[in-house]
């Protein structure tokens, strides 16, 4: 609760108590009757503490609606704060995310280039290999009917798969 609240229902207590007061001592004079008929009529100090009552009512009522108004106002602000970081991180997070696929990207593209990139010493790199292969291994593909119609252009195709050394035929 608020101060200006707090003052505000500190008042409306204090003009209660006087409301209390004042109709107390109109009892304990015998008047109860009496007390009751003039408790509405103008002019009455029971009247005036229940119209200054009435006054301070409306005064808590009026501050009530300013403090809600001033809380949701600021929750308000608050909302569109977090609204604006959450948009700012997502926004950060693609970018994030793009540049993390771009560099994965350029990494394998890099990788590709490195592999299909011809060999600056193809002559010794037959050599090393030619002396660690086993003797007539692949000969097969010599005298295969799909490579030999490649060889004379009958085809535009040649597909071949496996290991090297895992085909062999006697």
């Amino acid at each position: 609760m608020g101060n200006a609240l707090r003052n505000k229902v500190v008042n409306i207590l204090a003009q209660l108590f006087e409301v209390f007061v004042l109709a107390a001592k109109e009892v304990r004079r015998g008047r109860f009757k009496a007390y009751f008929r003039t408790v509405f009529g103008k002019g009455t100090p029971v009247q005036e503490a229940l119209d200054k009552l009435k006054a301070l009512n409306i005064g808590e009522e009026r501050q009530v609606l300013a403090d809600t108004y001033g809380g949701v106002n600021k929750l308000n602000l608050t909302t569109e704060n977090m609204q604006s970081k959450l948009e700012e991180m997502n926004e950060t997070m693609m970018q994030m995310r793009s540049e993390g696929r771009e560099r994965t990207i350029a990494a394998h593209q890099d990788k590709l280039k490195e592999i299909l990139d011809p060999s600056p010493f193809p002559e010794d790199f037959f050599a090393m290999f030619n002396k660690s292969r086993a003797e007539s291994t692949g000969d097969w593909i010599l005298t295969d009917g799909g490579f030999n119609a490649w060889l004379d252009r009958k085809t535009n195709f040649l597909w071949i798969t496996g290991a090297a050394g895992m085909f062999h035929r006697s």
